[in-house]
């Protein structure tokens, strides 16, 4: 895997589990947005259980 990529894939890990946290201590509902090289991007929605 190239180097750039790792850092991507843990940026992105770090955002997510950021938003985890987030949303375990004040909320119901999170939306992550990562965008990628070439215009590519997801999004997904964290609902507390």
């Amino acid at each position: 895997m190239p180097r750039s990529l790792d850092i991507w894939l843990a940026t992105g890990a770090r955002v997510v589990s950021q938003a985890v946290k987030e949303l375990a201590a004040m909320g119901q509902r999170a939306i992550v947005g990562i965008c990628a090289d070439g215009g590519q991007g997801s999004v997904l929605l964290l609902e507390a259980a």
